[in-house]
């Protein structure tokens, strides 16, 4: 009988509730539940908090605007070639890319060295051929996200809102990880789909 009620209870709440409440509560829990192995000391919010502005530049020096990335989901991952975490980890964000990335999924490493020079020779170095170069050389960027300790990695919802993140190194490509970009990007469809 307890299954019944549970069920029925279930039922009145799903009819209930308006579908982007249902959606936003599916997105949390199907997250909540990759945050094992690699991801346990990844911080996931119980709302999604909206980004400050950055401002950032490419390789080149142009700006870059994060905003130029809604519509797809983002890994922005803060690191410095000087960073010993930062090194450790910037291959499996390079096989990250590689494997998820496309349309719905970017990895944004957000370098904090002086100029791209270095940046360039520790891609080459490192065989990270996958990645861009992204740079926040006066550390603003840094500042507006209160990165509080190298690397910090972000996750960033299609909607260009922050829903959790990690400081500290891991390995971005194991399955674990995958899951959780993955209930973002599934997100990310069912908003297009409605």
């Amino acid at each position: 009988m307890p299954l019944l009620v549970a069920g029925a209870v279930s039922l009145i709440v799903s009819v209930a509730m308006p579908k982007t409440v249902q959606a936003a509560g599916q997105v949390f829990e199907e997250a909540q539940a990759a945050l094992i192995g690699e991801l346990e000391n990844f911080v996931l919010h119980d709302e999604p908090k909206p980004l400050p502005p950055l401002a950032i530049t490419d390789e080149a020096g142009n700006p870059v605007d994060f905003a130029d990335f809604e519509g797809r989901v983002v890994l922005l991952n803060i690191w410095a070639t000087w960073c010993r975490p930062c090194i450790a980890e910037m291959p499996s964000l390079n096989a990250l890319q590689a494997r998820a990335a496309g349309s719905e999924f970017d990895v944004v490493p957000l370098s904090l060295d002086r100029g791209p020079v270095v940046v360039q020779q520790f891609y080459k170095d490192y065989n990270l051929k996958n990645l861009l170069i992204f740079m926040d050389e006066d550390d603003a960027a840094v500042a507006n996200l209160e990165v509080g300790g190298l690397p910090t990695s972000i996750l960033v919802d299609h909607n260009g809102y922050e829903v959790g993140r990690l400081t500290g190194d891991a390995d971005w490509n194991a399955d674990e990880v995958i899951k959780l970009i993955g209930a973002y990007v599934r997100d990310a469809r069912r908003a297009g789909d409605s």
